[in-house]
């Protein structure tokens, strides 16, 4: 058998990751937009009352003759619609735009993180490599193939003028 309360706790237990304030305020949008709705499909009455005066209602009278009065109901023309369509696609390309600008405004800021991440490191890095040769004095480095020699005093001072460079490239100094 099934019961009412065991579907509302199913129901609960399924949708339990939904904030309460947010399907109170869905509820309270979902009723407010079908009582809108019934109020514009409401039939209007028209009646004479016994003073003689013209009456227009939501409700019936009480007795005596009635006549049912339809609601005028705007339908706007094709190109109002159009109009109206045109301006929402307008729109929504706009907050498109808007979007992408702010991504792309965030990616030119990891960007420049970085990139300047990139240099600060190049710059330490820079600094240690002139160090080393310029405080070292004969001792083994280890070339491009892998291998450890001793560099000659020329080239020495090639390693330790590329260091510089780099040094001045990275750190600005």
């Amino acid at each position: 058998m099934h019961s009412y309360r065991s579907s509302f706790r199913r129901f609960f237990a399924i949708h339990a990751e939904t904030p309460i304030p947010t399907i109170i305020t869905a509820t309270i949008c979902l009723s407010a937009a079908l009582s809108i709705a019934a109020r514009a499909e409401a039939a209007i009455y028209k009646w004479t009352n016994a003073n003689g005066r013209t009456v227009y209602s939501e409700t019936p009278p009480p007795s005596g003759r009635v006549t049912v009065v339809a609601p005028r109901v705007h339908h706007p023309s094709a190109e109002a619609s159009q109009a109206q369509r045109q301006k929402t696609l307008e729109t929504l390309q706009r907050l498109r735009d808007k979007q992408e600008d702010r991504e792309l405004a965030r990616q030119k800021q990891a960007d420049a993180r970085a990139k300047s991440q990139y240099r600060k490191s190049a710059c330490r890095q820079a600094r240690h490599r002139l160090q080393s040769y310029e405080s070292l004095g004969h001792r083994r480095i280890r070339g491009k193939d892998g291998n450890y020699y001793y560099p000659t005093d020329p080239q020495r001072s090639a390693l330790i003028k590329k260091a510089r460079e780099q040094v001045k490239t990275f750190c600005g100094n």
